[in-house]
């Protein structure tokens, strides 16, 4: 009997240390693999899905940062490590698995690069690079296999001049094939903006309009971030998240795009901030021409502080309407957080109208004071 007892016993120890939903503890030695392992069995659904609250986002995204801080400004991978993890267990993004997975690689962890990088992959924000790092895991210990790479370049429609900028890559540019591979995949200057402005509108979802977010939508935000490779098409965008800076607050989101018109593309862009209580969040709603040029981009809407907010709605004519609240809280969102917590009053302290002209630009609605 006592030697059933303890085989039982430590089976459930076992299975409760290698349990993805029970382990709460940052990772450290062997039960990291195991639960990395727990997180690629997950089919791309369950992770597309995964269930979690506005908090727990919140913490997940401070998580993340702090990591980044320390993989990417503090050249400290190892210890970036648990914090990348603990975002990725508790609400999961593909910034964060990719930011793991190259932890991994820093430190020569190539073992532990493929899974992360795999999970990484299922998310289209980071596709890309996630392609790339996937690339260098499987090729870090001989010389590249070019073959490869040029399936990868091709599946992926990775830019091969940016490629060769990375300093991994730039250890061969003296080989014959990847120089080859380099004349036969280079895109024009004055192609290569109109190529990532396509690549960054297929991004966003194609929504009708009208279309509103109203005041207790403010503050969700979906995690889709806008790639850093983009900096150069969006205004404001290198003062976010693109320069991994230990100041950086924002990180910018795709929030959805309309069909407006026939001659410029429509779009609405969120930005975060997550150092000062995971507010300003501000929408942008922006227009771009045919030929991937922002014409205008104008903030319309934020959940400015806890206690004042600007909800957004755009009609089919393209009609802007702003409306301003001030709204008091059930208890202080700066002791008591936002779960379990709700607006109490909330009273239109202001209205304001804009307009989507012919040509894209943003104005003031006739006879509609700004």
């Amino acid at each position: 009997m006592k030697t059933r007892l303890f085989v039982l016993l430590s089976f459930l120890l076992s299975f409760s240390s290698c349990s993805f939903f029970h382990h709460k503890s940052s990772p450290s030695g062997d039960p990291k693999y195991v639960m990395l392992d727990s997180m690629v069995a997950f089919d791309s659904a369950a992770v597309a899905n995964w269930q979690t609250d506005q908090m727990e986002r919140d913490y997940a995204r401070r998580k993340y940062l702090h990591g980044i801080d320390l993989l990417v400004n503090k050249k400290k991978a190892e210890q970036s490590i648990p914090d990348l993890w603990e975002s990725v267990r508790v609400a999961p993004t593909g910034e964060a698995y990719l930011a793991l997975a190259q932890a991994f690689f820093d430190i020569e962890d190539i073992g532990m690069v493929h899974p992360a990088v795999r999970m990484a992959l299922r998310y289209p924000e980071v596709r890309q690079r996630a392609a790339v790092l996937n690339f260098k895991g499987n090729n870090a210990i001989l010389d590249p296999n070019f073959v490869e790479l040029e399936q990868v370049v091709r599946d992926y429609q990775l830019d091969i001049d940016s490629l060769a900028a990375d300093p991994w890559f730039k250890a061969y540019l003296d080989h014959e094939e990847f120089n080859i591979l380099l004349r036969k995949y280079h895109v024009p200057e004055e192609q290569r903006h109109a190529m990532m402005m396509q690549m960054f509108l297929a991004h966003f979802d194609k929504q009708e309009l009208p279309f509103a977010v109203g005041p207790d939508s403010l503050r969700e935000h979906n995690g889709r971030n806008i790639d850093f490779m983009y900096s150069a098409l969006i205004p404001g965008l290198k003062d976010g998240r693109t320069e991994f800076s230990r100041t950086v607050a924002k990180s910018y989101e795709y929030v959805a795009e309309f069909p407006f018109s026939s001659t410029f593309h429509t779009l609405v862009i969120r930005s975060v901030n997550f150092y000062e209580g995971s507010y300003p969040i501000q929408y942008y709603t922006a227009t771009i021409d045919t030929a991937g040029q922002f014409i205008d981009m104008v903030e319309t809407g934020c959940f400015c502080t806890p206690m004042r907010v600007q909800t957004l709605s755009i009609d089919t004519d393209g009609l802007i309407k702003l409306e301003t609240y001030r709204q008091q809280w059930q208890y202080a969102p700066e002791d008591s957080g936002y779960e379990h917590n709700s607006v109490i009053r909330r009273d239109l302290s202001g209205t304001e109208f804009l307009r989507i002209t012919e040509q894209g630009r943003i104005i003031a609605a006739a006879g509609k004071p700004l």
